[in-house]
């Protein structure tokens, strides 16, 4: 039943802010030239960048507050999560000081980026939001199953920056980022909010760190496996190629690549793979927890997998085969030379799609 709930809150919720972020993108690509729409899809590279790439804190995380709070050790719980709340501002700063260390040292130029000094300094303070509210997503839907809460969050977010843009949107691209930014403040704020009042059922010790009650070395042992991992497809995903394309190539060259991946990437997100993925993948580490076998999982998954097959390739093919008028009605006629890349895009998505399947048991297997 919560399978079916959340799975139905996550396809209801993923789908509506997918709408929105079109019709922002919409909105950004009408009002701003193709070098100004590179230089803002680097401002936001650069905050999901630093908000997502935790290099397997959030993993940590996710796993064993899950864990110890199946197994009423709350004490240990608010410690795991306050240990890490810690761990992932470290990430932060680090990835920051070596950035900097890297523009300092002449290893990289800054300049050759083309990418103003001003959207960095506040792509670092969204990125510290950005990267809260994902923390404290992962705690709602794998600890309490409150899916539901995330995606009317995001959601809400999503509109605020949509209503910005409608009624205030100059043609900036700086005036957009910031308002970019204050949707992600509304999320976080709204996620951390709900989490603490999930918590409060538990526990009313909300900032304790008990250090030697944590099992530090069990935590390492575990999230070794994903250090590199996770952080090299992180880096990936946030659309990090980006910044070659700018340091090599310039920004108009930054535009064309950013839409033709934002084009691709909305035929993604609408794969049930993609809304399922954080459904099925708590309800397996309880089976683990409780020492259920996972073979019964067997064929859900294999239906998981079909569905997911016939689904995607029925989408991908309308889109395809209108992609041309979409550009010229839906866009701007500026961004038909992008054709070609959105073709590649389409057919690299379809792994994604596969691996949402087969993750879930793989990593319970590993549990």
């Amino acid at each position: 039943k919560k399978i079916i709930t959340s799975s139905a809150s996550n396809f209801l919720g993923n789908g509506l802010k997918k709408i929105i972020a079109l019709l922002i993108n919409i909105i950004l690509i009408k009002k701003l030239s193709i070098a100004e729409y590179g230089i803002f899809n680097l401002f936001i590279t650069m905050v999901m960048m630093l908000g997502g790439l935790s290099f397997s804190v959030n993993s940590i995380f996710q796993r064993f507050f899950h864990m110890h709070l199946h197994q009423n050790d709350n004490k240990k719980a608010v410690s795991v999560l306050n240990f890490f709340i810690v761990a992932r501002i470290a990430v932060i700063f680090c990835i920051v000081s070596v950035l900097y260390l890297l523009n300092h040292f002449g290893i990289l130029d800054y300049k050759k980026f083309n990418f103003p000094v001003q959207y960095f300094f506040i792509a670092i303070l969204f990125g510290i939001f950005t990267s809260g509210h994902i923390f404290f997503a992962d705690g709602l839907n794998t600890a309490f199953l409150d899916q539901k809460h995330s995606n009317l969050s995001l959601i809400a977010g999503d509109l605020f920056k949509l209503f910005l843009l409608l009624l205030f949107f100059k043609s900036n691209p700086f005036q957009a980022a910031l308002y970019w930014g204050t949707g992600e403040i509304i999320v976080f704020l709204s996620v951390s909010v709900k989490f603490y009042r999930h918590l409060s059922l538990k526990t009313k010790n909300f900032f304790q760190i008990h250090l030697r009650q944590l099992e530090l070395r069990r935590y390492l042992n575990y999230g070794k496996y994903m250090f590199l991992a996770v952080g090299a497809s992180y880096i990936l995903s946030t659309e990090m190629d980006l910044y070659f394309l700018s340091y090599y190539d310039g920004i108009q060259s930054v535009g064309l690549y950013a839409f033709a991946a934002k084009i691709s990437t909305m035929l993604l997100y609408f794969a049930p793979s993609n809304f399922m993925f954080n459904v099925v993948s708590p309800v397996l580490f309880s089976d683990v927890d409780r020492s259920n076998d996972l073979r019964d999982r067997f064929d859900y998954i294999l239906s998981f997998l079909k569905i997911n097959i016939l689904v995607w390739a029925v989408i991908s093919t309308i889109i395809l085969l209108n992609i041309k008028i979409l550009i010229i009605y839906v866009f701007d006629v500026k961004y038909l030379t992008a054709i070609p890349y959105i073709f590649i895009w389409f057919t690299i998505f379809y792994i994604p799609v596969l691996k949402n399947v087969f993750e879930p048991i793989a990593r319970a297997i590993e549990f």
